[in-house]
């Protein structure tokens, strides 16, 4: 078993049916797969998709509502804990790298990714294995500018997707959209903006997805948490989810 915080998860998809598996937990789930092809029009009958999160936890936004907390919160002057860490992610992209199959490739951090160029040159080294489909880095958006051409540098940009979260007390809409389009018209990279969806910003998400669409953009809306929430409320969605609660404090579904 991987040491925290790195969590593999891995996920094979057959013919007709998806095989999720957690490496850390042991976890596994099947579901229907339907139509199984990526926007290429390959099949990803033969291929497995591994989610990664490494430990990498520099970032340069300070978000109230980051998940990324206690033993494994971000940092604003620190890119790694120490040489153990780098040592680590290295030898898990290399054994990525090592797989005998298609993979496609999710790599998480605890912070911001493009704030990290140990962390980029290792994304760029692994888009340019043969047997990797993709790699999707999950990302701020706030320094593509700035650092996306490193990775065209270093690796195959055709490989590289991006999933960019706004965070609406951070980056305005403007700036988010325009890095966003020119992550996807300048260097062809596979872009989604995603929206979080908390319960004081709900006119920020539809400039969010106006703006998306008139950028002809793809996009996505996840519902914003709180990571503070006690442990014994985690079965109450109204406390874990702010934008469940409605008027006057009463769920939103009563």
């Amino acid at each position: 078993m991987l040491p925290p915080p790195t969590t593999i998860c891995v996920e094979a998809a057959t013919t007709n049916w998806r095989i999720s598996r957690c490496v850390s937990s042991g976890l596994q789930r099947a579901s229907r797969c339907a139509g199984c092809a990526d926007d290429r029009g390959r099949t990803v009958a033969d291929t497995v998709r591994i989610w990664y999160v490494s430990a990498q936890r520099l970032c340069n936004f300070r978000c109230a509502y980051c998940v990324s907390i206690n033993d494994y919160a971000k940092s604003n002057t620190e890119d790694w804990h120490g040489p153990d860490d780098v040592a680590l992610f290295e030898k898990i992209v290399h054994w990525i790298a090592d797989r005998p199959f298609r993979v496609g490739v999710r790599l998480a951090t605890l912070g911001e990714p493009f704030a990290s160029r140990p962390f980029l040159a290792q994304a760029a080294w692994l888009s340019r294995r043969p047997n990797i489909d993709f790699v999707e880095l999950l990302t701020n958006g706030s320094l593509l500018k700035r650092r996306l051409n490193e990775l065209r540098r270093g690796g195959d940009i055709s490989k590289v997707s991006l999933w960019i979260t706004h965070h609406h007390t951070e980056i305005s809409v403007a700036r988010l959209i325009e890095n966003a389009r020119f992550a996807q018209d300048e260097y062809g990279c596979f872009v989604v903006v995603n929206g979080l969806l908390f319960a004081d910003n709900e006119n920020s998400v539809a400039e969010l997805r106006r703006a998306a669409r008139e950028a002809g953009l793809r996009f996505n809306l996840d519902l914003g948490y709180d990571p503070l929430t006690p442990h014994a409320a985690h079965l109450t969605l109204d406390a874990m989810v702010p934008v469940l609660v409605g008027r006057g404090d009463q769920p939103a579904h009563e």
